[in-house]
Formats: C-alpha cells, structure tokens, sequence
C-alpha cells in the first residue's frame, strides 16, 4: 500500500470540513463519517502527548535498524538541456562500487586464535636438501601456507579415558593402569565452567537450552550442574570486580544507563532474605519491587570497564556507590547520561554532560511529519559526529581546540534555529516537535559539555550498546530467580564485556581465574583482563 500524504488541518478548519460534508451525504454516511474523523483526530493527540509510542513501537517492529539520516537518491549534476538528459538515459552510466564496509570479507587464518595447530610436513623434502628444479640451491623454510578446516562440536566436548585393569585369576587382585593427571582432578575443567559462563552471560545462550543442546551432541550437561559451575567462577572472579571499583572510582570520566529487569525474589510477595537482600540507601515508605540492570562503565588507565548492577537501586545509586571508594581532593569527573533523574548521584560533585543521541532521538522520530526542520538538524549534527570521528588519535586538549574550531559554530547555528522557530511561533511549545526543541534548549549547557572540558564526550551510545548483553539474557531467561542469581550474573557479564572492551578471549580469561584463585584472592589487581598474561607468566617461572 502506498504510504498516503501527509495533511496539516487545524481545528476550525476540521470543522468546516465536516460542515461541508454533511450537506453533501446521507446523515447515516455523515455520521460514519464524522465518528471516523473524530476517532483519528483523538488518536493523533494522544500519540503527540503520549512521547510517539505507537511510532517508537512501529519502528522496533518494521522501521530502520539504526536512526541514519535519510538521504534522497544523488540527482547528478545538472543537466544542460533536453538532449544531454536523453543521452544520459540511453546511455547508462556503470554504478560505483560501494567501499566495502569494515568487518565484511573472508577472515584470516590468524583471528582463530583458539584452532588446534596441526604442522604438516613435506612428504620428500626437508630443510637443508638439495632443490629438485635447479639442483644447485639449498631449500630454507619460510613462513608456511595457512588452511582452515572449522568442524562441529558441542560448546562442553567430552573425552571418556578407558583405564585397562587387570584381574588375578589366582588371588583376585585388581591392577589398574595409572591414572592420567589431567582426569585426577573434578570431573568437569575448569575451562568447561568457563564456556559455560560465556555462553549464558556472554550469549544470552539459558541453561536449560544449552542442556538441550549438549543432550544433541551427547554429552549431557544438566541445567542445575551448569549453574554451580558458573556461581564458582563468579566466586573466583568476585575480588577482581571489587578491585575494579575501587581503582574505576578515581577515573576521570563515567558513563551510566539502566534497562529493566526481573528477580522472582523480589517480585514475589514475600521479602528476601536477609542476607541476599538488596537494601536501599534513600529511605523509602513501601518496598521497591521494581528491577533494573545499570551499567557503569568507566576508565583504569587507558582501558573501559563495564560493571552491571541488578536489583532495585537505580542507576544513579548504583553510581554513588562505585563513587563511594573515590579518593579526597581529586577533581570532579564527568558524568555522561540521559537527562532522566535517577541516573544522577546528587551526593556526589561531578561535571554533568548529558547524550546528544538523545536529543537527536526525538527529532528522528519526528521525520514523517516535519522532514525540512529535522533534516536540518540531523545533517548540521552529523557535521560535529563527523568532526569527532576526524579527532580520533588527538590527546584530549588537542580534541577540544578542533571542536571548538570547526564544531562550535555548529552547535551555535542549532540552538539560534531552536530559538527563533519557538519565538517566531513557527512551532507550536506543546507540539512534539516543540517538545523536542524545548528538551534540547533546557539541556544545552550539558549537551556542549565537551566543547569547554576536556575528553568529554559526545553521547551515551558506548552504554547502551554494553547494556545490550543484559537485554539479551533478558529475552532468553526472562529473568532471575533470586538476588544471588543475580550477582552471579552481574560478575559475569561485567568481566566477560570487560574482556571484550579490551581485546581479551573471556574464555581463557576466566579459566585462569579459577586455576589461580588463591593468588587472585590475595592480589586481585594482578589478574585484571589486560595484564593477567604477564602475571601467569611470573607465576610459571616461579
């Protein structure tokens, strides 16, 4: 069905339609009529005040993947005549090749880091012989042909070790052949519980279909064993997240957002107990039984950490806690979110900058409607975003100096053109596209925060795309069933896309945690993701 115009009728107008109308038909076809124009005009409202919810939800379910903005088809250069465009026309112009966009094509040998190597030697010739062509040179190796053969497996392989034993006819004595040391130890390794622990918390992968799934492969994995596998590598990697907020609380910049979630122990009708209870710091009149996952990323050194929280505290508290470790007299750090409230940590002096996604958000979803004003804005943004990408590898005062330079004119341009639409009442202020302007002025000072301090960022978008993996558990287990549960989840999925931000396989990762977990108990910041190599190699050596 084609998509029909778009009409701007005001409410006198209306009615003269409908005063029109009903001179012209029947009063029954008038009052169908009539029942059907009031229907729509009443629906309309309440889209505009309910924040577009039908359009958000119209565009999950069929719009674009990601908010670009839309650009028309290229129109070329202007054409000279009548007779220049039926030449174009008949003569067909090759398309240009798209640029391949990065992370498509063929991987290379060296990205399976985790294949079995296997050397194949020459069937007939060796270093050192003599060349079979000239007969005068001697063969040298160099570095070797590279093939992939990539085969099925379950995510838990299985090896059955068959000890031959031997019976005495005479005495009946029993003579066992001696043990393997790698079957000595428990039935599962360490690197199984690792796997599992990556594939629920790390792909959304529940335990009952992993279960399934490894029954299809032959080697069952009960769901109930799968769990106090992944609680004793949450047991095990526990001081390392503790020593991941107290060092993250001196960092120079914070980002933080919130999804919902479910604990069955919470939404039930009786409380927790008290030792896996999740208290409230702010006092409150009636138990909160609401859930949310925050994320809270920050920086040690030079690499991102991700923590998630579950339970009822907001985001902003869960902030305030992290902060809680930070050290006196340092100087307030940046807080980059949404402007919602209870992303905030009032007790705490920080440089508030919020998300420009955000603000572009609600002038996205307005494109349908007024596509002159929001085309504007979106191409005048995607010159900063563009500024910003050109930034990249520049220290932080050298970042600043550039936007301020070429990105400040920009932004002042945006909010003059915000301003005189509302002042020239050329918007309505309680039209959605007035709300839009209105949200984007009442937050302009922490919009432009990174064009007067230092390594501020631009949005929030590094936040939402690390609380993804908390929606992705939440789509495929619906929720947790008690508060242990999950913080066994939140330890989990915060080293596991910790390891991801840093370049690090969380597999092996969390395998050497659990191996070690003595020496990670006494010197946890040894065994952070990006050094952990260093310390197992001290640890061999010794």
């Amino acid at each position: 069905m084609k998509k029909p115009e778009w009409i701007e009728l005001s409410g006198q107008q209306l009615e003269e339609l409908l005063e029109r109308i009903k001179g012209s038909v029947g009063q029954d076809d008038y009052q169908i009529l009539e029942r059907i124009v009031r229907m729509l005009q009443w629906l309309l409202g309440v889209v505009e005040r309910k924040s577009l919810s039908i359009r958000r939800l119209q565009r999950l379910l069929f719009g674009p993947k990601t908010e670009r903005a839309h650009k028309g088809p290229d129109q070329g250069p202007p054409k000279a005549g009548a007779d220049s465009s039926q030449e174009a026309a008949s003569t067909p112009s090759p398309a240009p090749e798209k640029p391949r966009r990065k992370g498509h094509g063929r991987r290379p040998a060296s990205s399976y880091t985790g294949a079995r190597s296997i050397i194949v030697a020459h069937e007939s010739l060796c270093r050192g012989a003599c060349c079979p062509n000239c007969r005068h040179g001697r063969l040298y190796l160099i570095p070797p042909a590279q093939r992939i053969l990539v085969s099925g497996s379950p995510v838990l392989a299985a090896e059955r070790y068959e000890i031959e034993e031997l019976r005495c006819s005479g005495c009946g004595a029993v003579f066992g052949a001696k043990v393997p040391p790698e079957v000595s130890g428990p039935k599962y390794a360490p690197s199984a519980a690792s796997a599992i622990a990556v594939a629920t918390y790390g792909a959304g992968l529940p335990y009952y279909r992993l279960e399934r799934m490894q029954e299809d492969f032959g080697v069952p994995v009960p769901a109930s064993t799968q769990w106090h596998l992944s609680e004793a590598v949450a047991k095990a990697a526990a001081p390392v997240v503790g020593e991941l907020i107290g060092q993250g609380a001196q960092s120079p910049i914070f980002f933080n957002d919130d999804t919902k979630n479910r604990i069955l122990q919470i939404a039930g009708s009786g409380p927790a107990p008290e030792s896996q209870r999740d208290p409230v710091p702010a006092p409150s009149k009636k138990r909160r039984c609401g859930v949310f996952t925050s994320a809270t990323l920050f920086e040690v050194g030079r690499y991102t950490v991700a923590l998630f929280f579950t339970g009822v505290r907001t985001a902003g508290e869960n902030l305030a806690r992290v902060l809680e470790h930070r050290v006196a007299g340092l100087p307030p750090p940046i807080h980059m979110c949404d402007a919602l409230h209870v992303n905030f940590a009032p007790s705490f002096k920080v440089i508030l900058a919020h998300c420009i996604a955000h603000a572009r958000r609600k002038f996205y979803e307005l494109t349908d409607r007024f596509p002159g004003e929001v085309q504007f804005l979106l191409d005048e943004l995607a010159k900063v975003y563009h500024n910003d990408e050109l930034t990249k590898g520049m220290s932080a005062q050298e970042r600043l100096q550039y936007h301020l330079k070429h990105s400040r004119p920009i932004m002042t341009s945006i909010r003059t053109w915000g301003r005189k639409l509302l002042a020239d009442k050329k918007v309505e202020p309680n039209s959605s596209l007035g709300d839009a302007i209105t949200y984007m002025l009442d937050h302009w000072k922490q919009l432009v925060v990174f064009l007067w301090k230092p390594g501020a960022p631009l949005d929030n978008n590094i936040t939402e795309r690390s609380l993804k993996l908390a929606i992705l558990r939440r789509k495929n287990s619906y929720f947790y069933r008690t508060v242990h549960g999950a913080w066994v989840g939140d330890t989990l999925m915060s080293l596991i896309h910790t390891c991801r931000l840093c370049g690090v396989n969380p597999v092996p990762y969390l395998t050497a945690l659990q191996v070690h977990a003595e020496r990670v108990r006494a010197n946890p910041a040894d065994w952070f993701p990006w050094i952990y190599h260093q310390t197992m190699a001290r640890c061999d050596s010794s």
